[in-house]
């Protein structure tokens, strides 16, 4: 593309400056030769053909300038525009990293395949290859009108190589990076969250081979007050992938988007101590990040170790045995059972969906379990041993990282998703069951697609303080002469059309002093 645009670049400086000496053909009644005047006769009628060419060309020298402004425009800046994110990118854990979710622990309440039995299914039936889809080139498709009728999902069509790529822990951060950049060749920069969603059944294989069931690279951040960088970039703010097409209903894809704001304000710790990056860790957070939300102290000064504590805690519930045992002990330290549940007090204030009173109000600290340790049974039923709590109010945490900003009151709380389903054309069957999906978890708060699998779509688990939308994909497809890659256009008015609307303008004056020029010639 920049190459093709120089040349014509180049064609262009030539025909300008070729046709320039018509200008002065006409001011100087045609003495200044030209390369075409010179052949001319002399006489009043090979006056008026000198003249005439000369006024031809003239007009023809201001189309050429123009068209070398403007091509020269573009040809900068498509070959200098940068793509919302390169390889290096903004890390979740440190700058030019992904974060990592492992298949063991993003569902640990006994995950439901969603197509498992009939009793259960999503799918709706489609089958065969899609005859109806709309090529965009470069592998990329809209569905067709009849699945996806609001056509909220891209098509990417993977071949072997790259379905290995995308399944290996080394090879799918730079196969997604270059998916990413063909997308952004043809969709402006409208998305806050590009979603890569891998059209396969929940693979605990594949799972294994890349060692998460979800990851999410941020890409830039214009938040202070929640523990990350500052840092520029365009609308994009984080990319997710998920190696399997049930994720968006099931999870983690509540976790991944969770990710963009937290959890960075304080450290945390594992049961051997640790430390957690990204996640809540052994904590009372108790969200779509770990922790839990209840806690008993089960021994003081444990096995005889001064200041050993030894605990019970609970995500699900405080009900208790006769022994004053929880019922339904035990939680996660990265996650809680994908999107089976909402996000938590500290997540929506990172989120700016809660404001720093309103957990005044509650009363609300983050607890941090710290010096910790399990006996052989490990974490069963969510007993664990800790030698410190450290504990953090709202304003403690204000304290260490400034308040956040926006806050609550004006931070951006609807968002714009581009679902991306990577398909190898093997898993046609599950088209329509990832645009039903993408609908739901779109969707309103009193959105019961899949109430029966107990789950949150975005605004339910925001309490319907947030929002987010995936419609009309196709209103944010590049025209034909917009440059590639991403740029500011908050201005609303790019620069190839400021040099088309002067050149325009020039060619207009041109043509009403023309008829001054020719009188003055006496033509």
């Amino acid at each position: 593309m920049v190459q093709k645009a120089v040349g014509v670049f180049l064609l262009s400086v030539f025909v300008a400056l070729c046709s320039v000496p018509a200008v002065f053909a006409v001011v100087r009644k045609g003495k200044m030769r030209n390369p075409i005047s010179f052949r001319l006769k002399a006489g009043s009628t090979s006056k008026v053909r000198q003249n005439g060419i000369g006024v031809l060309l003239s007009v023809l020298a201001l189309l050429s300038l123009t068209l070398t402004l403007t091509v020269a425009d573009a040809a900068w800046n498509g070959a200098n525009q940068t793509l919302p994110f390169d390889s290096d990118g903004v890390g979740i854990i440190d700058e030019g990293s992904w974060s990592d979710d492992g298949p063991g622990m993003i569902l640990p309440f006994n995950r439901r395949e969603i197509s498992s039995d009939g009793s259960r299914t999503i799918d709706h039936k489609t089958e065969g290859e899609d005859e109806g889809e709309e090529d965009l080139g470069d592998g990329l498709s809209f569905l067709s009108s009849e699945i996806d009728p609001f056509c909220t999902v891209l098509k990417v069509k993977i071949d072997s190589n790259q379905l290995a790529k995308l399944t290996g822990r080394n090879t799918y951060r730079a196969e997604l990076d270059a998916l990413t950049a063909k997308i952004y060749s043809k969709f402006r920069d409208d998305f806050d969250f590009l979603f890569f969603i891998l059209g396969k059944d929940s693979d605990r294989n594949i799972m294994g081979r890349l060692g998460f069931a979800g990851v999410c690279k941020t890409q830039s951040n214009t938040v202070s007050g929640i523990g990350r960088n500052v840092s520029g970039g365009g609308k994009l703010k984080s990319t997710l992938y998920v190696p399997s097409y049930d994720s968006l209903v099931l999870g983690p894809a509540l976790h991944e988007l969770a990710h963009t704001w937290a959890a960075y304000i304080c450290s945390t710790y594992d049961e051997d101590n640790k430390p957690y990056p990204a996640h809540w860790g052994i904590s009372n957070a108790g969200g779509q990040l770990g922790g839990f939300r209840y806690v008993r102290t089960v021994e003081k000064d444990s096995g005889g170790v001064t200041g050993k504590t030894k605990y019970q805690a609970s995500f699900r519930s405080d009900e208790r045995n006769p022994d004053g045992s929880f019922k339904d002990g035990g939680f996660g330290m990265n996650a809680n059972g994908g999107n089976s549940l909402p996000y938590s007090d500290i997540e929506l204030y990172l989120m700016g969906m809660k404001s720093a009173q309103e957990l005044r109000n509650t009363n609300f600290t983050l607890d941090i379990y710290s010096g910790n340790s399990v006996d052989s049974e490990g974490m069963a039923n969510g007993y664990f041993y800790s030698t410190q709590v450290t504990r953090y109010t709202i304003d403690d945490i204000i304290a260490l990282h400034g308040p956040r900003v926006p806050d609550a009151g004006t931070s951006q709380k609807n968002f714009k998703l581009l679902t991306v389903l990577l398909s190898d054309e093997t898993d046609t069957d599950k088209y329509a069951t990832i645009v039903k999906s993408v609908e739901w978890f779109t969707g309103p708060t009193d959105d019961n697609t899949f109430s029966d699998f107990g789950v949150y779509n975005f605004a339910q688990a925001t309490s319907g303080i947030g929002s987010l939308a995936a419609e009309g994909l196709k209103n944010s497809l590049r025209t034909g002469d917009e440059p590639s890659g991403v740029s500011d256009e908050s201005s609303g008015v790019s620069g190839v059309g400021c040099n088309v609307g002067f050149g325009i303008a020039a060619i207009v004056i041109f043509l009403l002093a023309l008829p001054v020029l020719l009188r003055r010639h006496s033509i």
